[in-house]
């Protein structure tokens, strides 16, 4: 970046966008606290980080030694108010013998249909022909998950068109569309197993991510609801039923895939929500986003009292941010964190016996007087405005200048790049 070495390192930690240390910790604490819940019983982490036995209450029996990870890592749970898991175990296994194929159980492909219809009229045209030719004397049932990302929200649905039974769960907010597709699958096997007879039977999905995890040995995510669907299918098959998981195109008027997609949306205002442990792949990015949120509340008050305060509030990527110039990006960044090599603040550490502008010297050489005041630079700053007011940016103050403030988002870019520039014309990189 380089600040000097008299930045508020906290000032540092905004404009680079890294997270401190602390935060790294707890975030890389709950994550590894989430895998170990993970394991099986019979693995050795499992049994040393047991919860049995352990009191978070009690005191450190040595001074300076650490408490148990188990202990710091429910502390850390309560202090990101986030619920610390079950256990969870996940076979490693697929309940899947190798020597047994499932693929005839799942279609990837709608037969003749084009890899891209030119309109959802070919693609229900071809669902017909194909449930006519290949599912005439199936029983059939229609799966689909949704989620609205503002406000979370998360839901599953299954729809029998032989019994016109429509039924919906509503999942944790924080569950990702993927699990919701393999909920409803499962829920769709269980309907079936509950519900009718043993016979030939097909589950509609417009999840291609979901039956590729239930084909995979080795899911790489929803492991755990993937090897359910697995096992259940085994379980199916062994008592003679005959199932089939088809892929079908979404949103192509397809109707039991239409009343299914409008039944999980209507779900998402379900009161009630269905219990559904997280796959450790969604723990882990909910920990990660709240591990920053509780930075960025942190950040919006300690950043007032330091001068990058004026310029942000939180450490999201800003206009500013650049790559071409090495030299411009150390000026920029200085000029944000308020700490330069110019006369003011080097007289205040005590570096140099005069504070005042070397032009005026009546007036002390800070930022505020080096960019829209001095003098010696009016010839680049009347041409400097007047390519601002050419983007329609009337104001000519440090927010402006330094960080587009107020400014259109699409005419950011160009604010700062005239900064830059203005920097470059007038000599004054290297006093930075």
């Amino acid at each position: 970046m380089g600040a000097m070495r008299s930045s508020p390192v906290i000032s540092l930690h905004a404009e680079s966008g890294i997270a401190p240390l602390a935060t790294h910790r707890r975030e890389v604490l709950c994550h590894h606290y989430h895998r170990i819940r993970s394991l099986p019983p019979s693995h050795p982490l499992s049994k040393m980080y047991s919860t049995s036995g352990v009191d978070q209450h009690a005191q450190v029996w040595l001074p300076g030694a650490r408490q148990p990870l188990i202990v710091r890592a429910l502390l850390v749970h309560h202090i990101l108010r986030l619920t610390p898991p079950p256990p969870q175990p996940i076979s490693p296994h697929s309940p899947i013998p190798p020597w047994l194929d499932i693929s005839h159980m799942v279609s990837l492909h709608m037969p003749g249909l084009p890899p891209k219809p030119s309109s959802s009229i070919v693609a229900a045209s071809h669902f017909l022909q194909m449930d006519k030719s290949l599912y005439h004397h199936h029983l059939k049932i229609c799966t689909d998950g949704s989620h609205s990302p503002s406000p979370p929200s998360t839901a599953s649905a299954i729809y029998d068109p032989g019994t016109t039974i429509c039924r919906t769960w509503r999942l944790p907010p924080e569950t990702d569309v993927l699990t919701a597709e393999l909920y409803a699958l499962h829920q769709a096997l269980t309907h079936l197993h509950t519900t009718h007879s043993r016979d030939k039977a097909v589950v509609f999905t417009d999840s291609l991510s979901s039956l590729h995890l239930i084909l995979s040995r080795h899911p790489t995510s929803s492991t755990a609801l993937a090897h359910t669907i697995q096992r259940a299918l085994l379980i199916l098959t062994s008592e003679g039923w005959e199932i089939t998981l088809q892929w079908v195109p979404s949103h192509s008027g397809i109707r039991g895939n239409v009343i299914a997609d409008a039944a999980a949306k209507l779900a998402l205002a379900d009161v009630n929500i269905t219990p559904l442990p997280l796959p450790l792949s969604t723990a882990k990015r909910l920990i990660s986003r709240t591990c920053h949120s509780t930075w960025d509340d942190t950040l919006h008050d300690t950043l007032r009292i330091t001068s990058t305060g004026q310029y942000r509030t939180d450490p999201s990527p800003q206009p500013w941010v650049r790559k071409t110039s090495r030299v411009l990006d150390v000026a920029l960044t200085c000029l944000r964190l308020g700490h330069t090599r110019l006369g003011a603040h080097l007289h205040r550490l005590r570096l140099v016996p005069d504070p005042h502008c070397p032009w005026c010297r009546t007036v002390e050489d800070t930022i505020e007087h080096l960019l829209p005041h001095c003098p010696r630079h009016h010839s680049q700053r009347v041409l400097f405005r007047h390519q601002l007011r050419a983007l329609d940016v009337p104001t000519f103050d440090l927010l402006t200048l330094l960080a587009a403030a107020g400014v259109h988002p699409s005419r950011q870019e160009a604010v700062i790049r005239l900064t830059c520039a203005f920097l470059r014309k007038t000599g004054q990189l290297t006093r930075l």
